[in-house]
């Protein structure tokens, strides 16, 4: 008598997962139960001789490539293609997918997170704040909107979106803590920068206004050609059929690992180095927006700051905010320290004005304690996670 298993299985569709061990594990997770699934861990052994060879391929109904790592994933895909030639549309790079399905926007990617129902707190800023404040550590549920390079103005945006977008998310604010960066964050506007904005909607930023992207003279192309290049790189390689096929193969696929990619502190394995000597040596302070000052966008910037505080109180009246400069490491800011000498004077200066028509906090930890220890600092600016779990430690303790 057929055993039940057997019986079960019978007329299912074969999919075989190949890949490396480690990687294949969300994606044999998440196939659908009417599959019966077949693992091919490569492992440079004798077997892999059997897989690899077109008879035992084209037996399978449907092939998916489990490796995480983007040029051994396309070189494998490639070599499928070769091996397999018109049967090769039954292959999908499922980690190409996975990376193309999330949300581009961090903003998105954050409060979609199904596992998070409300945030009582929320952190705004630039790359200081996006690597150095582990929401986790804080009193209270707590997400960070900070990307890198995002200036007031997007930083406006973000809370205003999730206040026209989330509105059930973040109803109970009552804390929102705001990294300046540091004393030009007014006289910076990234839509405005050549480099930065390019990089700054490319990673995870707010790219659903242009502010003034198109008024940069260098560039022969406008926002809306950018972010159409944007998208077609999101999505090269990636046809109709492939993206059907994930439909028809995948389910609940971010929930298989705990929505890691919806938290607000991804690649921690990224910031575990320590500053080097070579990088400390070679920062500069000598951009455009600390040697230059631009009077429209410091205008332009006090008036957004006012706009973030009022849509802040709008949602809550006794919200707390408090707006921060984090500790920059000692070595590097002796060695620029007197280049925002008359930079620190005009901030204070707006931020003194500001303070007398809002209520909010200001606190200046350029120069904290943290600041000293080389072990806090992941590059010459920014801290790594040890120095990131001391600082929220800290900060912790300051916002109550």
């Amino acid at each position: 008598m057929m055993q039940q298993n057997d019986q079960e299985n019978l007329g299912k569709q074969q999919v075989l997962v190949i890949g490396y061990g480690d990687d294949m594990r969300l994606a044999t997770k998440s196939i659908k139960d009417r599959y019966l699934v077949t693992e091919a861990i490569l492992r440079n052994c004798p077997e892999d001789a059997n897989v690899l060879s077109c008879p035992c391929l084209s037996s399978y109904n449907y092939i998916v490539i489990a490796i995480e790592d983007k040029q051994a994933a396309r070189n494998m895909h490639g070599l499928l293609k070769a091996i397999l030639d018109q049967d090769s549309r039954k292959v999908i790079d499922f980690y190409l997918l996975y990376r193309a399905a999330l949300p581009s926007m961090t903003v998105d990617r954050v409060m979609k997170n199904p596992l998070k129902n409300r945030y009582n707190g929320i952190i705004l800023g630039i790359s200081h704040a996006q690597v150095g404040i582990l929401p986790q550590l804080l009193n209270g549920d707590f997400c960070n909107l900070s990307v890198s390079s995002q200036d007031i103005y997007y930083n406006m945006k973000t809370l205003e979106y999730c206040m026209n977008t989330y509105a059930n998310k973040i109803q109970d604010l009552k804390y929102l803590i705001f990294d300046m960066y540091d004393y030009t964050y007014f006289n910076y506007d990234v839509s405005l920068s050549r480099h930065s904005s390019v990089r700054y909607y490319s990673w995870g930023g707010y790219t659903l206004d242009q502010h003034h992207f198109d008024e940069i003279k260098s560039f022969d192309f406008t926002f809306d050609d950018y972010m159409n290049l944007l998208s077609e790189k999101r999505y090269a390689d990636i046809d109709e059929a492939q993206i059907d096929l994930w439909d028809t193969l995948f389910e609940n696929v971010y929930a298989g690992n705990g929505f890691k990619d919806f938290d607000s502190t991804q690649n921690l394995h990224f910031r575990l180095k320590t500053v080097s000597d070579k990088e400390i040596k070679e920062f500069h302070a000598n951009a455009s927006v600390v040697k230059n000052i631009f009077q429209e966008s410091i205008r332009e910037n006090i008036e957004h700051f006012c706009h973030l505080l009022e849509l802040a109180y709008s949602i809550n009246p006794n919200i707390k905010i408090c707006c921060i400069l984090m500790p920059r490491y000692c070595e590097t800011w002796s060695r620029i320290k007197t280049e925002f000498v008359a930079w620190k004077e005009v901030f204070y200066n707006i931020m003194e004005e500001l303070q007398n028509r809002y209520t909010f906090t200001f606190l200046d930890l350029t120069e904290h304690e943290i600041a000293r220890r080389r072990e806090c600092y992941a590059d010459a600016s920014h801290l790594n996670y040890y120095g990131a779990i001391e600082f929220t430690k800290l900060l912790n303790s300051l916002i109550q």
